[in-house]
C-alpha cells in the first residue's frame, strides 16, 4: 500500500490553486470533448439522446436535493441560482414575460467549443436533450421550450410552471 504525503499533497493543492485555471482543462472544455467523442464514435442514434438526457436527469435531481437540503422550494430561479453549470464565458439576457422566465443565450462557451472541435452540427441536439432533462429531474412541474436559431443568440430557454 502506498502512504501519501499529506503535506506533499496539500503543497500541490495550494500550487496548483497559485497557478489558476489557464493551465486547467475547464469544465466546459472536457464536456464538449467527450460529447464530440462520442458522437463521432457512435452513430447518431437515439442512443446518444438517451445518454444525454440520462445524465441531464441525474444532474437535474442533484441540484433539487441541494436545493432542498437548504430548505428552498423547487422554483426556476433557485433551479438556475444552484445550477452545477460554470458560468464562465455565458452571457445572457433574463426577463419575464408573464409568468415565463426567458432566457437569451447570446454567448456560450459549450458552442464555441464544439465550433473549435468542428462539431458544431451535434450543438442543437445536446443543448435541447441536456436543458429539458436537467429541468425534469430537478422538477417535473417545469416546463422548458428551447430555441435555436433566434436572430441575435445562440438559442432560447423559456421555463414555466414549478
Amino acid at each position: 500500500m502506498r502512504i501519501i504525503d499529506l503535506c506533499k499533497l496539500a503543497s500541490l493543492a495550494h500550487r496548483k490553486a497559485r497557478a489558476g485555471s489557464k493551465h486547467q482543462t475547464g469544465t466546459v472544455r472536457m464536456m464538449s470533448g467527450m460529447f464530440e467523442n462520442a458522437c463521432r464514435e457512435i452513430p447518431m442514434t437515439s442512443g446518444i439522446r438517451r445518454m444525454v438526457r440520462r445524465f441531464g436527469f441525474q444532474r437535474g435531481q442533484r441540484i433539487a436535493e441541494k436545493v432542498k437540503l437548504r430548505g428552498l422550494p423547487l422554483t426556476v430561479e433557485n433551479l438556475i441560482e444552484n445550477s452545477d453549470i460554470p458560468s464562465d464565458g455565458y452571457k445572457v439576457k433574463a426577463a419575464y414575460h408573464g409568468d415565463e422566465l426567458r432566457i437569451d443565450v447570446i454567448e456560450c462557451p459549450y458552442l464555441d467549443e464544439l465550433e473549435k472541435l468542428g462539431a458544431l452540427e451535434y450543438a442543437p441536439m445536446y443543448c435541447e436533450e441536456i436543458d429539458m432533462a436537467i429541468a425534469e429531474g430537478y422538477n417535473p412541474d417545469i416546463n422548458l421550450r428551447h430555441e435555436h436559431a433566434i436572430p441575435g443568440c445562440c438559442c432560447r430557454m423559456t421555463y414555466s410552471g414549478g
